[in-house]
């Protein structure tokens, strides 16, 4: 099941946010869709093509959604943007607060 934060980052070549959002939500299968999920446990943040959460393993398991992105190198300058926000905040590396404390 995915949560979704209630701040989202948006990758920059991310169009029409809320319909991804809905079909995300509605299980959808989106072809170029990448969804940033906080980690289960300290460590940084993990990047999911939408297809892998409906399938296998990934199906019963529940995802906090911090970020969308268009594509794979969109969805790791989110990562790069995240982690430049957290350091710039926090004064260190731990993204999952940060997440948490800013927008979960």
């Amino acid at each position: 099941m995915l949560n979704f934060c209630n701040d989202l980052y948006v990758g920059e070549q991310v169009h029409r946010k809320s319909h991804i959002i809905r079909s995300l939500k509605a299980g959808k299968k989106l072809l170029s869709t990448y969804v940033l999920v906080m980690p289960e446990s300290y460590g940084q943040l993990e990047i999911y093509h939408n297809l892998f959460l409906r399938s296998g393993i990934y199906r019963d398991r529940d995802f906090d959604v911090v970020g969308i992105a268009a594509s794979y190198e969109d969805a790791k300058d989110l990562v790069l943007r995240i982690t430049t926000d957290c350091f710039a905040h926090r004064q260190d590396g731990n993204i999952k607060a940060f997440l948490t404390d800013r927008i979960c």
